[in-house]
């Protein structure tokens, strides 16, 4: 067994002694949907709600809800390639973190997820960290509210170049990028890898105070955690186990770590024992959370 390193715990510790205060993320309801464009384009009808995303002329307005599948993403992603496929946008293209290699780049990484949702981390020691909505504009183009446009000039496996434009219509730059790798496919990570907000921590409820907190995990290793009136605090995760009972977290790109078991997990309920940096005797943090948009 691999040795356990010191970590802080699951979540940052000045999260831990944190005051109570309203509950704040980019969800449906405040920001991840809410900011999208609306327009009197035609519906189509998918699995999707019918406001959540519009098409006008060769334009398509994303409006995703956090717990959409990629059956959805990938509905519109073959509506805007004729079902053809092409030089355009894919869903690999979109549901993936890349990672950035061109010299002298603003930014490091941009992962893109497939439930509409968009984290851009800086290329600096201590990296800003950029969350928000997306949208698929064209085949090739995709907008990140807030931050930018990105456009796809080629893509050949997993690598892709790209060019970025700033929200103000400066710092045009090409970017090249190669695909992260991805946690290995099973049932549990499928389950694993969505937006879980924390119903509970050590049986007392989080709702309206400051640990109304909202958890991210990707099939790229990317954890993210969001809460009330604080920046977003990003870590990165990994199974230890073959069972995939027991998760790797960390805050400095494994140079360290810590250890989490999941005592439950399927498509209603997270619970998540932290047990790291606690004394023989000492009860583990317990962790109970459900899918942000209660699916």
């Amino acid at each position: 067994m691999t040795k356990k390193k010191k970590q802080g715990p699951f979540l940052p510790a000045f999260m831990l002694a944190a005051a109570f205060m309203p509950f704040w993320f980019f969800a449906p309801s405040s920001g991840l949907a809410a900011n999208a464009a609306r327009d009197d384009g035609i519906r189509i009808g998918t699995g999707l709600e019918r406001d959540e995303f519009t098409i006008e002329k060769d334009k398509i307005h994303i409006r995703m809800p956090l717990d959409a599948r990629l059956g959805d993403l990938k509905y519109v992603i073959d509506l805007l390639n004729g079902g053809k496929g092409g030089d355009g946008l894919t869903l690999d293209t979109i549901n993936t973190k890349w990672n950035i290699s061109t010299a002298g780049s603003e930014y490091a990484s941009i992962e893109l997820s497939g439930q509409g949702g968009y984290i851009v981390v800086g290329n600096k020691e201590k990296p800003d960290v950029h969350i928000g909505i997306y949208q698929i504009q064209d085949r090739k183009t995709i907008k990140l509210l807030d931050l930018g446009t990105m456009v796809l000039e080629s893509q050949t496996g997993d690598a892709i170049r790209f060019s970025f434009t700033g929200r103000d219509g400066q710092n045009i730059a090409l970017l090249d990028a190669a695909k992260a790798e991805n946690v290995a496919e099973s049932s549990r990570t499928d389950l694993l890898c969505r937006t879980w907000r924390l119903i509970r921590y050590d049986g007392q409820d989080t709702k309206d105070t400051a640990m109304d907190d909202v958890f991210f995990f990707s099939k790229a290793g990317t954890y993210l955690v969001t809460y009330p009136d604080r920046e977003p605090a990003l870590a990165g995760w990994r199974w230890q186990d073959a069972q995939e009972k027991v998760l790797q977290y960390s805050w400095d790109n494994f140079d360290s770590y810590g250890i989490a078991r999941v005592n439950i997990l399927d498509n209603q309920n997270l619970q998540i024992e932290d047990a790291h940096g606690r004394s023989s005797g000492v009860p583990a943090n317990i962790l109970d959370m459900i899918p942000l948009n209660g699916e």
